[in-house]
C-alpha cells in the first residue's frame, strides 16, 4: 500500500510543469513544446487512451520514429497508470507480431505509415496523425490516474532461452537513475540530447534525466547521430550541456572527429568497453571542467548499474565499469525469469525483471510483484549490477561475450540461444 504514496514519473515532470511552465520541455524539428503545452498535449492523449479502453494496469504499445511522439505517447500511457512497451519500427512485422502477443498489448500509439507493421487483429490502434482532431477535443486536464505500483515501460531484450523477453522497469528505478544522483550533474538550465531510439533502455536515461531535472530536450535524428561531422555541429549549434551516446558510436565519432564534443560539459557513454584511445582524445577537447562518463548496465538494472569518471583514467588502462552508481551499491540483478517464492524477501529484489505476460498468465492489473521475484542462481545466468561482461583480449576487436551466453557486437546485444532457436528450424542443405 504504501507504493500509492511513492513519487511517480508523471507526478515528478507536473511539478517541473508548474514551476515553470513556459520552460522548454522538448525541441524537435525546428518545433518547440514547452513544459505547459507537452502536459496538456500528454494530458488530451491520455484522455482518448482513456476513451479506447485503457485502464491502469494496461500496457500501450508505442510504434514511432518521431522522437517528439515518442515523448508524447510514454507521458501520457504512465498519465493513463498504463506501461509502455516501445515498438521499434527498424523491427520485422514478424518480431513486432511476436512482441504484441506476447505483451498482450491492450492498445497501439502509431501513426499511418507505419500501419504495415501492424497486422495483428483485434488490437486498438491510436493514429497521431490520423485521429489529431480527435484527440485535440479531449481534456487537457491532468486525469490524475498515475500509479507508482505500476512499472514505467516493459522493453524486450534478447533472451538466453533462444525467445526474447520483456524486462519491466519500475518508476522507482527511474527516479534513482536520474534524480539526485551523485554522477549526474543537471539543472533546469541544461539541454539534454535525445538520439536514441525508445526501444533501447538507454532513451529512459535520455527522456528522464531531462524532464525530470526540468532541462530541455532536444530531439537529434538519426541521420545526425550516425554522421560525426553532422554530429559535431548540431551538437555546438544546439548548445547541448548533456549528451549519451553507446560507446561503439563515441568511438567511431572521436575516430573521425576528436573534437566533436569539445562544448558538451557533460558527456555520457555505455553499453560496453570503451577505447581508451577514444577516451583521451575526446577529454582533450572537452570544455573546462567537462566530464567524460562511462556507465554500464544490462537492460535488468535499468539502463546503468556502475558509472566511471574518466578523469580518474590511468594513462594505460581501460575505462572501469566495476564502480557502482551511489544510487544503488551492492543491488545484484539477475537476467533469469522470477518465481513466487513465500521466501523471497525484498531486499534481494531487481528494479527490473525479466517476465512474459503470456507465460506466466498475469493480466492487465497484475505485473509480477517485486515482493515475489526471487534471483534464481542458475550457472552463468547471473550477473552482478556492475556487470560481468569484460573485454576478452583472444576475442576480435568489437566483439565482447558476456555471462548467460551472450554477445555483444559493436554495442548490439545478442543471446546465442536466439540465434541457436531462430536456426534450428531452418532446411538443411
Amino acid at each position: 500500500m504504501f507504493r500509492a504514496h511513492l513519487p511517480t514519473l508523471a507526478g515528478l515532470f507536473e511539478k517541473h510543469v508548474d514551476s515553470a511552465p513556459q520552460r522548454p520541455a522538448i525541441i524537435f524539428d525546428a518545433r518547440e513544446w514547452s513544459y505547459a503545452e507537452l502536459d496538456v498535449r500528454a494530458n488530451r492523449l491520455a484522455a482518448h487512451l482513456t476513451d479506447r479502453g485503457v485502464r491502469p494496469g494496461a500496457f500501450v504499445g508505442v510504434c514511432t520514429d518521431r522522437r517528439s511522439d515518442m515523448v508524447l505517447a510514454t507521458l501520457a500511457a504512465l498519465k493513463c497508470g498504463a506501461v509502455c512497451v516501445p515498438l521499434d519500427v527498424s523491427y520485422p512485422a514478424e518480431r513486432l507480431a511476436w512482441m504484441a502477443e506476447d505483451a498482450v498489448l491492450d492498445l497501439v500509439v502509431t501513426r499511418r505509415p507505419h500501419d504495415k507493421l501492424l497486422p495483428w487483429d483485434g488490437t486498438p490502434v491510436v493514429r497521431l496523425d490520423g485521429d489529431a482532431e480527435l484527440i485535440a477535443a479531449c481534456s487537457g486536464e491532468r486525469p490524475g490516474r498515475q500509479s507508482a505500483a505500476q512499472p514505467a515501460c516493459m522493453m524486450y531484450t534478447s533472451g538466453s532461452t533462444g525467445r526474447p523477453k520483456g524486462v519491466l522497469t519500475t518508476q522507482k528505478a527511474v527516479i534513482r537513475l536520474v534524480v539526485d544522483t551523485c554522477y549526474l550533474r543537471l539543472t533546469p538550465e541544461d539541454r539534454v540530447g535525445f538520439g536514441g531510439n525508445l526501444s533501447f533502455d538507454a532513451s529512459v536515461l535520455e527522456i528522464w534525466m531531462g524532464l525530470l531535472n526540468g532541462a530541455c530536450l532536444v530531439a537529434i535524428d538519426r541521420e545526425v547521430m550516425i554522421s560525426p561531422r553532422h554530429l559535431k555541429e548540431f551538437v555546438r549549434e544546439q548548445r547541448l550541456s548533456t549528451v549519451f551516446v553507446t560507446t561503439s558510436l563515441f568511438n567511431e565519432v572521436i575516430r573521425n572527429e576528436p573534437s566533436a564534443f569539445a562544448t558538451v560539459p557533460q558527456l555520457v557513454i555505455g553499453g560496453e568497453a570503451a577505447d581508451p584511445g577514444s577516451v583521451r582524445a575526446a577529454r582533450e577537447h572537452l570544455p573546462p571542467g567537462g566530464r567524460l562518463l562511462s556507465g554500464y548496465g544490462p537492460t535488468e538494472a535499468s539502463t546503468f548499474s556502475a558509472v566511471y569518471d574518466t578523469a580518474a583514467l590511468p594513462a594505460t588502462r581501460t575505462p572501469s565499469r566495476s564502480a557502482p552508481r551511489s544510487t544503488r551499491r551492492g543491488c545484484t540483478c539477475w537476467t533469469s525469469g522470477w518465481s513466487r517464492s513465500p521466501t523471497a524477501h525484498p531486499a534481494s529484489c531487481t528494479s527490473a525483471a525479466p517476465v512474459s505476460r503470456t507465460a506466466t498468465g498475469a493480466g492487465p492489473t497484475a505485473p509480477p510483484p517485486p515482493s515475489c521475484r526471487t534471483p534464481s542462481r542458475g550457472a552463468g545466468r547471473g550477473c552482478t549490477a556492475a556487470g560481468t561482461a569484460r573485454p576478452d583480449g583472444r576475442r576480435r576487436p568489437g566483439v565482447r561475450r558476456a555471462a548467460g551466453h551472450q554477445v555483444k557486437i559493436r554495442g548490439f546485444r545478442i543471446e546465442l540461444g536466439e540465434v541457436e532457436g531462430g536456426t534450428a528450424g531452418a532446411p538443411r542443405r
